[in-house]
């Protein structure tokens, strides 16, 4: 328990630090970015990011290079914003500790934002559609006569 204290205490300077900005901006930056590649994965009719991870072993390889495509910019830039912050606030540079960090305020935003802006368009298109379908059987009825 005492080694986790000082990746605690860092953890704990970065949210009330004077770079806490970061923590809002990267997140931000990561559901933006999942947003738009769940709408994309909507008009693609595939099923949402985590969900076909998980049930879909055959394509996941392809899922996580999009993925990468989509994140790889995103994701270096968070990692050398860590980097700097830990430099501004500690004087010194701990490059897992960066990692880590700006994986997670990258990574786990954009695929939660991606899955659920899929499902969220999908059953969307689904109400439309039956909607639709619903609206011109009744108009066919009428004309029938029945």
């Amino acid at each position: 328990m005492d080694s986790l204290l000082p990746v605690l205490e860092r953890f704990l300077a970065r949210l009330t630090g004077r770079m806490h900005l970061l923590f809002i901006v990267e997140p931000i930056m990561a559901v933006i970015l999942g947003i738009r590649a769940g709408l994309h994965d909507a008009r693609q009719a595939t099923p949402p990011f985590i969900w076909s991870l998980c049930t879909r072993p055959s394509g996941w390889k392809q899922q996580l290079k999009q993925a990468r495509e989509h994140l790889v910019i995103p994701l270096v830039a968070a990692i050398v914003l860590d980097g700097i912050v830990q430099y501004l606030l500690f004087q010194r540079i701990r490059v897992l500790g960066a990692v880590v960090l700006g994986t997670i305020l990258m990574g786990l935003p954009y695929s939660l934002a991606r899955g659920f802006t899929n499902r969220i368009v999908s059953v969307r298109r689904h109400w439309r559609t039956r909607a639709a379908g619903e609206r011109s059987s009744t108009a066919a009825e009428r004309r029938s006569g029945r």
